[in-house]
């Protein structure tokens, strides 16, 4: 197994600063920050050249921080979401306990339950919803790998991650499903 605790000690104190971090996810490499933190969020906006009223994504790590910032869901949705064996994204319908600006215009935010390693270890560590977007300028192509990353990106960024910076393994951007009034999923992205 890797040690890669150096690197999330290191995201811990940068996220708890205010700070935005490059690093890698379960499916692209991405920049994040505290999901909580407006000042942060615009940051990444202001990296990314970002148009503000495009949304971002947040990562969590288990079902309890899941229901923290979406409120209580029920027992079969919960079912739903935990049996999921690709990384997907769900857009709920609102959002509690987040920045305003990471949220869409209208009030709603995609969340994606993390199953990687690194991440997951670095989201309970900081006891945060991570912001996250793919680390590449606004509609330019995403970074497959880390070596293809803008440098203005990782210039930008307060701590880049040194863990899987030579991985080459191909990975896909997360399905998206939007969860509707009756607890059923609309599929977005594949």
């Amino acid at each position: 197994m890797v040690d890669f605790s150096a690197d999330i000690a290191s995201c811990v104190a940068t996220l708890q600063k205010g700070g935005v971090i490059v690093y890698p996810t379960d499916t692209v490499w991405g920049i994040g920050c505290d999901a909580r933190d407006a000042a942060a969020v615009d940051k990444i906006f202001t990296l990314k050249h970002r148009p503000a009223h495009k949304s971002m994504i947040v990562l969590v790590a288990d079902m309890d921080q899941l229901q923290q910032y979406t409120g209580p869901l029920k027992g079969e949705l919960l079912q739903k979401i935990q049996s999921f064996d690709l990384p997907t994204t769900v857009v709920y319908p609102i959002a509690k306990g987040l920045a305003a600006n990471a949220l869409a215009a209208d009030g709603s935010i995609g969340i994606r339950l993390v199953n990687d390693t690194f991440c997951k270890e670095m989201i309970l560590a900081s006891g945060m919803p991570l912001l996250s977007t793919s680390a590449n300028l606004s509609g330019e192509p995403t970074a497959s790998f880390f070596r293809e990353i803008d440098p203005l990106l990782l210039q930008g960024a307060d701590y880049v991650v040194h863990y899987r910076q030579a991985d080459e393994t191909i990975h896909q951007p997360s399905r998206i499903l939007k969860l509707g009034p009756d607890g059923q999923f609309e599929m977005i992205r594949p």
